[in-house]
């Protein structure tokens, strides 16, 4: 498949995608100028909240500037999780603070380990080895997204 060949019923070039993401950081820098300079922890410490932040960077436009990558103004795809504002300032400060190994898989573990202490749970150090044990013994399941703990409920609802 080429860059310019047709992915579900919408065109995608590479041109367009880095258009889009070009148009993102842009947008996203230009929110950061917009506001002061503020991004990602400083916006948050200064009391600056996500409703505030789009209400800033939606300031003057109309339902028509708003769009998607590749379709005309007015229009945004919905069913794909996209942002038609961009990425966020606290997004793009944390892929340019992570891009050095946000490439790599973490083990599991680390993920598990987290919330575990995040939720101060009463669960034994897991290990590598025991990801489904650690599921069936506490019940802390991880998915790639929502296909995997999808398909465990249909399953159990099933038994």
């Amino acid at each position: 498949m080429t860059s310019d060949e047709y992915i579900g019923d919408d065109p995608v070039s590479r041109r367009d995608f880095l258009r889009g993401g070009l148009g993102g950081l842009a947008g996203a820098a230009g929110l950061t100028a917009g506001l002061g300079g503020l991004a990602g922890a400083d916006a948050l410490a200064a009391g600056l909240h996500s409703r505030e932040a789009v209400a800033a960077q939606l300031a003057g436009r109309r339902p028509a500037d708003v769009r998607s990558v590749g379709l005309e103004p007015g229009r945004v795809r919905l069913a794909f999780n996209e942002n038609p504002l961009g990425a966020s300032p606290a997004a793009i400060e944390a892929v340019l603070k992570h891009q050095d190994w946000m490439n790599r898989y973490d083990y599991t573990t680390t993920l598990q380990q987290a919330i575990i202490r995040h939720h101060d749970l009463d669960i034994p150090r897991p290990s590598g080895f025991d990801f489904k044990a650690t599921g069936d013994r506490h019940g802390l399941i991880l998915g790639v997204g929502t296909t995997e703990l999808l398909q465990i409920l249909a399953l159990q609802a099933l038994m």
